[in-house]
């Protein structure tokens, strides 16, 4: 490569490899965490239940029946949490992400606002390209089958 191209691009390397760094560890630690957060809560959880458990048994006495109800309380709890996973998850993800990799500089808060971002973008890549719509119109076909897939 030529030496001027390669002195060019040294400092661009090492930055891309220093956010990489920056975002890779902020993701897995973020991971990590949740991760130890749901298996914390999942042994807290079960002890409740359990707890529950024997505290409605001795109320009704009847264990079998104190264990179907606390069971059905938390399929309920479950039910409730698979309705709402998108609202409580997916905007709580998108929002983490959004700060993490852009610094706290675009301000994403939900996927509507993340797709019409992502469309922008594409746009403004395309720009370049002659006026060339073959990557927003790949980025909506992607949009319409993801509806139905």
């Amino acid at each position: 490569m030529n030496k001027d191209f390669q002195d060019f691009l040294e400092p661009h390397t090492e930055r891309l490899k220093l956010y990489a760094t920056q975002w890779l560890s902020r993701g897995l630690s973020s991971v990590a965490s949740i991760l130890l957060l749901i298996i914390v809560g999942g042994i807290l959880l079960l002890a409740l239940a359990f707890a529950l458990t024997l505290f409605i048994g001795e109320l009704i006495d009847s264990y079998a029946l104190a264990a179907l109800y606390v069971s059905g309380g938390l399929a309920v709890l479950f039910v409730l949490l698979w309705l709402l996973r998108r609202t409580l998850f997916k905007a709580t993800f998108i929002a983490v992400f959004a700060d993490a990799f852009f610094d706290g500089e675009k301000k994403v808060r939900n996927a509507r606002e993340l797709e019409n971002e992502l469309l922008k973008s594409e746009l403004r890549v395309q720009k370049g390209n002659n006026g060339l719509l073959v990557g927003p119109l790949m980025f909506l076909l992607k949009k319409i089958f993801r509806r139905f897939i």
